[in-house]
């Protein structure tokens, strides 16, 4: 189906503007994968098409490389952009696909999980609060969901916010685990977001979906200037 797409694009015209509107359906397509039936099968969809990723991208490659020797250097330019993007895209979803159950979680605890996850903003020099409440409620499913969405914040504030303090936050009130990640950095624009999903920055949207699957809801929230707020809120089983 996703090499449809692009192939289907190709036909019409091999611009690096079409490209990039064709790439621009998958990772919405891996998303509302997710939505369909129960999440495992959801995940083994994902898996699958991960792999039809990596093939095309495989696949096109030698198509650029003859394009090139034919002169058509437009269509080669096109080809090799349209791989460069779904290579980072499979990058992304791998990440996504190996953390999303973290092996250590269940041996080391929540707490710690996460104390190792904010001990690269420690030793830059970032000022870092973390607390961990009523670990003992939760269980394996939703601190799994809890450490991932943490894990995914912190990344995007390492990679992004340039913040001088993060606040990490989890606790449960009123049969509801809430995780809270905050940071003073650089902010965004909503318009960013979007950008970085169709560039195939699959992250915050898929844990969206997997929130919205175990009942909850994640919200984020951005100030240009200010920083970004990130809440994960799952009732508990």
């Amino acid at each position: 189906m996703i090499g449809a797409i692009l192939l289907h694009n190709a036909d019409v015209s091999l611009t690096t503007s079409n490209v990039d509107a064709a790439v621009g359906l998958i990772p919405n397509n891996f998303v509302r994968s997710l939505g369909r039936g129960e999440r495992s099968d959801g995940l083994t969809r994902i898996r699958v098409q991960y792999q039809e990723l990596a093939g095309l991208a495989f696949s096109l490659a030698p198509l650029a490389d003859s394009a090139d020797s034919r002169g058509l250097t437009g269509d080669a330019a096109a080809m090799r952009h349209v791989i460069d993007r779904l290579r980072s895209t499979t990058r992304d979803l791998r990440a996504l696909l190996v953390d999303l159950h973290p092996p250590n979680l269940g041996a080391v605890g929540l707490d710690s999980a996460i104390r190792d996850l904010v001990s690269p903003l420690s030793a830059r020099g970032t000022r870092v609060s973390l607390a961990v409440n009523e670990e003992d409620q939760l269980d394996p499913q939703t601190q799994a969901i809890l450490y991932r969405v943490a894990q995914e914040a912190v990344r995007n504030v390492i990679a992004y916010a340039d913040a001088k303090a993060v606040s990490v936050e989890v606790g449960v009130a009123d049969s509801i685990a809430r995780l809270v990640v905050s940071d003073d950095g650089r902010g965004f624009e909503p318009e960013i977001r979007e950008q970085r999903l169709t560039e195939g920055h699959l992250g915050l949207a898929l844990l969206e979906e997997l929130a919205q699957q175990a009942g909850g809801r994640l919200t984020v929230d951005s100030t240009v200037g200010v920083g970004t707020r990130i809440e994960l809120e799952v009732p508990l089983g």
